[in-house]
């Protein structure tokens, strides 16, 4: 420790310190009577000294430098401390003897390293553990990747990152749906399968006759009796072979080439295209239910004094809203139409609109039909002209027999008379079921407006 040199009282020189130390030498000066350090020249001690240090009654140690050092609380409030023993830019810690030292970056962090911590708002090690692994990690949550192309299969690059499959190569959504129930390999279930037809491939060989049954009612063995040619084939010398669809008799008769059905003979049958040579008044066949097509020529409904057998019959008992029976037309939609809206043709663009008693040009002189094939403006639809039809958009009480006219509402049916001026009075049905929201819709070709 340095010891200090007096002369009258007076510290002089502080002994044992020098520049070699890193410390430059102090010449304190002390009052001698009063026992207090000297600071200025003025007070006896020497001019422009920049070192002096100063033991104030108020317990503060203070240097021309900035230095200040309070003794009663050991804080060290103002001015730098120099240590020549630690290195530059590193954290300060004690060793095990208290001492100061500079951290080793090898251990402790750096100064750099240090400024990482900044802005972190809570304990790391937390916000660590509530992050996933990035080895198997598990999501709570759904993961969007905005790099991926909405609903397509996600696969695999050569790189093992996760993309969309393209529809061009991999199968869309839509078409992996018909994969769902699947029970077994697809392909061996093809496999099963027999090929398709030709256009030879009309007719049935010898070997594969197809055995329907005859007039006794057998279906079973390999009996030319009870076997359907359909290929009619001339080395077969039996004729007249028959078999039944439903009650009817049908009768092959392979010599003539022709065809016998209920008694009529059918000229040039071909099975896998249409039978040639049907004019009209073929009988005793009826099918169950037609489900849809097309005639090439016009029907006699013929006469009979039993309604119930003679005629074509419109349903009138609807099982629910939304159905209907009668003679529709096809078209075209001017504007968004639900089932049961009432329309008119507008002729200028050949489309349907909706109809409005409000104005002649919508409900008077024009063709009204009820909408039995909801659509969208320009799109296909589908006109009742006649016929019953139930829809919730009706009135849901109206009268046995009582007429409905066209609203004022657009599209609407009301079965009260529109009383607005210059509105249309049009009739264009009667309630005829007791069941709710059914109509018989059959307009009429008159109409008056309301004054």
């Amino acid at each position: 420790m340095a010891e200090a040199k007096r002369d009258n009282n007076m510290i002089t020189t502080l002994i044992g310190v020098s520049s070699a130390d890193g410390i430059t030498p102090v010449t304190i000066y002390v009052d001698p009577i009063t026992h207090r350090v000297l600071t200025s020249a003025a007070a006896g001690g020497p001019a422009g000294s920049d070192t002096q240090v100063q033991f104030n009654d108020g317990g503060v140690m203070a240097g021309d430098s900035g230095l200040i050092f309070n003794k009663t609380t050991n804080v060290l409030s103002a001015g730098g401390v120099l240590i020549s023993g630690l290195t530059a830019s590193e954290i300060v810690i004690t060793d095990a003897s208290k001492n100061l030292v500079s951290a080793a970056v090898a251990t402790y962090p750096s100064l750099t390293e240090l400024t990482y911590v900044k802005g972190v708002t809570s304990a790391i090690q937390t916000q660590i553990t509530a992050k996933a692994p990035s080895t198997s990690p598990t999501f709570a949550t759904s993961i969007t990747g905005s790099y991926l192309t909405a609903s397509e299969i996600l696969i695999t690059d050569a790189s093992k990152n996760i993309i969309s499959a393209a529809v061009a190569t991999y199968p869309s959504l839509t078409e992996l749906t018909y994969v769902k129930g699947v029970t077994s390999a697809i392909q061996t279930q093809l496999n099963n399968k027999a090929a398709a037809l030709g256009a030879d491939d009309n007719y049935v060989t010898d070997a594969e006759k197809v055995i329907i049954g005859n007039t006794s009612g057998t279906n079973t063995g390999d009996n030319s009796a009870n076997s359907l040619y359909s290929g009619l084939a001339a080395s077969k010398a039996d004729v007249g072979q028959t078999f039944y669809i439903g009650t009817t008799q049908v009768a092959i008769n392979r010599t003539s080439a022709a065809l016998i059905l209920a008694g009529i003979t059918l000229t040039t049958p071909d099975i896998g295209t249409p039978l040639a040579g049907i004019a009209t008044n073929i009988t005793g066949l009826v099918p169950a239910n037609i489900v849809a097509g097309t005639l090439a020529a016009k029907i006699n409904l013929g006469e009979g004094a039993d309604p119930a057998t003679i005629g074509l019959e419109i349903d009138a008992s609807m099982s629910a809203d939304e159905r209907y029976s009668g003679i529709t037309v096809p078209g075209t939609a001017g504007a968004t139409l639900a089932f049961g809206d009432l329309c008119y043709l507008d002729v200028t663009a050949t489309e349907w609109l909706l109809a409005d008693a409000s104005a002649a040009s919508t409900a008077g002189d024009v063709v009204l039909g009820i909408c039995v094939d909801a659509s969208t403006d320009g799109a296909a639809t589908s006109m009742l002209l006649l016929g019953t039809v139930r829809s919730a958009a009706f009135p849901a009480s109206i009268a046995l027999g009582a007429p409905v006219y066209i609203s004022e509402t657009a599209g609407d049916i009301t079965a009260t008379q529109p009383t607005t001026t210059d509105a249309v009075i049009r009739r264009v049905g009667f309630a005829v079921t007791a069941e709710p929201n059914t109509i018989y819709f059959s307009p009429s070709n008159d109409f008056i407006t309301h004054t």
